[in-house]
């Protein structure tokens, strides 16, 4: 009895991984151009937890006259510090 138990539970183990496996292939897979763009805009950058953290970064820059500033990322949904664009330079 315990031997047909445990060879239920593997079948099912089985069929599982089957259908994941299925799943995960119906996937749409990230382009190199889109892999690339992600680590550009947010993997390679240091992460704060919250809007305070990457202010207080960005006030230290301005002490030294670097103009950046914090955004929230919509990759990680933590908040990055970066250079200004022009437009938003004062």
């Amino acid at each position: 009895m315990e031997g047909l138990l445990i060879a239920v539970f593997l079948v099912g183990v089985v069929l599982f991984l089957i259908w994941l496996r299925r799943l995960v292939r119906k996937m749409p897979r990230e382009s190199e151009r889109e892999s690339y763009r992600r680590w550009r805009m947010c993997t390679r950058k240091r992460a704060y937890r919250t809007k305070k953290a990457a202010r207080q970064v960005v006030r230290r820059h301005a002490l030294e006259g670097d103009t950046v500033q914090a955004y929230h990322c919509p990759i990680c949904g933590r908040w990055h510090v970066g250079h200004a664009s022009p437009q938003h330079r004062r």
